[in-house]
């Protein structure tokens, strides 16, 4: 598998070799790593106590994660398959650092009552079946923890998985904070991301014809807006009273392991894979030609260009107090007037449906509202009103954003081949293009940096295909820029699932209806007072959830802008090289691997 893109990332060694960077070596060592292990994300999420933790103890083998009638993960742990023959426990911290957990008691106990400053626990286990390769399960707490303790870590996670596996317990069913945290899921996961409803603890002779299983796929289906992959895993029994018992999950196995090396994923990471290498070899170039340029010029000529450069980059910067900083003050100002009307909006709508009302259906009516209409009416109320602002807000910004660094860049280029021009004459040009035509976003390091380690979300380019970055920052003929669709996609599905969040909370208040006796002729008025009250609820949470989003994305924006000017600043960085030949001849190289492996020539 990859062996194509393998070859090409060996073929670059003399390359990355040339260019004698620390940096582009560890991303190529980081990258190598990856295709020989592409990682998958299979992430558990259920209520608390519905055996998630016993399901995958059944899916690694061992009896790794703790169990117990009581809630028992208090963590995040994943599961790594690895070589060797040991069991390794790790903790992930907040800041990147990570510190070995001395043995199994010591991480059940991390588990179970785990450090605030943890981010999540790592447990590598021994495997001999190379269709585990990659593989990395993730347990998480049950609905309450996810949601109050672990929210961050698991908006982060969830877009990075590749499949999500829900469980839930026979018995019990569809609960109402099912629906609630359904809603949430679907907010935060990309459209290709197959979910799985596990029905667990079952008893032994119910398949998928029960009518308990078929209401539970059906209700799944009507959440989501699209048909779960069903399964099925019967109630296990414990050989004797000093063992743990062990379900039988061969056939969910079996699934995610088609799933995951399905050939339209194994095409999909191809791709992907292809396209890191090439930004990896982009880089390298990059530093070659700029090298080939500059041990033509005098001394004065490259100070004149590092004087350019400097300024360049202080323009750049400009972008924040002028475009980002402004555009965010008016959006933080007016979400909260819009979720405020929505909540208005809301509250008359249910207000009718309830004067409409029969006086004898209070519990069916309630019912309905609780589950059903009060949930689909604020879904339908912040897409419409308020993430439909948000985005024409943001699209607005980033186009002027674009603009403005767009028009900076190009200046800049102008400014630079003019000086290299004049420092070295016109039979450079083709060296000019290629050095001062890849100022980018650096986006191949800020991929790996966010995903591959210091305890983040990812481990690497397995969700690649997801996550393709333009090639940003090539000014010879094009334009800056970015996945702006996508990544307003990704910020309006948090804002949708901040408002799935609140929608809970409201809903335990309104549920009081269903458990206090009023009389058949006042029960309307009540309802809609704890309608009131509920939306109240609902509309606080939101706009504090909601101006926390806003900021972050604040802060994100503005690290783009100082990243591009940070990387216009070093486009001709450190000494002048004053060894011409050697210059040239590795900028060759680079153009021997062009000519043999690259798509698409310049």
């Amino acid at each position: 598998m990859f062996e194509y893109q393998i070859e090409k990332l060996r073929a670059l060694k003399p390359v990355l070799d040339a260019t004698g960077s620390d940096h582009l070596w560890g991303l190529a060592r980081f990258l190598f790593e990856r295709l020989r292990n592409p990682d998958s994300y299979v992430v558990f999420i259920g209520e608390t106590s519905s055996g998630k933790s016993t399901i995958i103890n059944s899916v690694i083998s061992r009896h790794i994660l703790p169990v117990s009638a009581k809630p028992t993960t208090g963590a995040i742990t994943e599961i790594v398959f690895a070589n060797g023959d040991t069991i390794k426990y790790e903790s992930l911290f907040r800041n990147g650092s990570k510190v070995n957990i001395s043995d199994h008691e010591a991480f059940v106990e991390s588990a179970l009552h785990p450090d605030k400053n943890i981010s999540r626990l790592r447990v590598s286990v021994p495997s001999t079946d190379s269709l585990n390769n990659g593989l990395r399960i993730f347990d998480t707490p049950g609905y309450n923890s996810i949601v109050e303790e672990h929210e961050e870590v698991l908006k982060e996670f969830l877009p990075n998985a590749d499949i999500v596996i829900y469980t839930v317990n026979y018995k019990i069913g569809i609960q109402n904070e099912d629906f609630t945290f359904l809603r949430y899921l679907k907010e935060l996961l990309r459209e290709d991301v197959p979910i799985f409803m596990v029905v667990n603890r079952c008893p032994v002779n119910v398949t998928p014809a029960n009518p308990r299983i078929k209401e539970i796929g059906d209700l799944t289906r009507d959440i989501l807006g699209i048909k779960p992959i069903l399964h099925i895993v019967h109630q296990a029994t414990p050989i004797d009273d000093n063992s743990l018992a062990m379900p039988n999950a061969d056939a969910l196995i079996k699934d995610i392991r088609k799933t995951i090396n399905s050939p339209q994923r194994i095409q999909n990471l191809e791709k992907a894979f292809d396209f890191y290498i090439e930004e990896l070899f982009l880089k390298c170039d990059k530093e070659l030609k700029i090298r080939l340029a500059t041990a033509q010029m005098s001394k004065d000529a490259y100070d004149s260009i590092i004087i350019t450069q400097k300024e360049t980059a202080d323009r750049l910067r400009k972008a924040i107090p002028d475009l980002i900083e402004p555009a965010f003050e008016r959006i933080t100002a007016k979400v909260p007037v819009l979720i405020s009307k929505a909540a208005c909006k809301v509250g008359n709508l249910v207000s009718t449906k309830l004067a409409n009302a029969s006086k004898f259906s209070k519990d069916e009516e309630i019912d309905f509202i609780n589950n059903f209409y009060l949930p689909n009416e604020l879904r339908k109320v912040t897409r419409d009103e308020i993430q439909d602002y948000i985005q024409v807000e943001l699209t607005d910004l980033n186009s002027k954003v674009d603009d403005y660094i767009n028009q900076q860049l190009i200046e800049f280029n102008n400014e630079i081949s003019i000086q290299i021009e004049t420092a070295i004459g016109k039979a450079s040009q083709g060296v000019i293009k290629k050095a001062t035509g890849k100022i980018a976003t650096n986006a191949l390091g800020k991929y790996f940096l966010q995903f591959g380690g210091n305890g983040g979300a990812g481990a690497g380019v397995a969700n690649a295909a997801s996550h393709l970055l333009k090639k940003a920052g090539d000014l010879v003929g094009k334009r800056f820029t970015r996945e702006t669709h996508n990544a307003v996609k990704h910020f309006l599905g948090k804002i949708g699932a901040t408002s799935m969040k609140a929608v809970g909370a409201s809903i335990a208040i309104l549920m009081e209806l269903g458990f206090e006796a009023y009389d058949l002729a006042t029960w309307k008025g009540k309802a809609k007072k704890k309608v009131g009250k509920a939306l109240s609820e609902w509309e606080a949470k939101t706009i504090k959830e909601v101006k926390i989003d806003l900021k972050k994305l604040e802060e994100e924006n503005k690290s783009i802008v100082e990243q591009i000017a940070y990387e216009t600043l070093h486009s001709f960085d450190g000494e002048k090289p004053e060894d011409y030949e050697k210059a040239y001849n590795d900028s060759r190289l680079a153009d021997e691997w062009s000519n043999k492996y690259l798509k698409t020539n310049e």
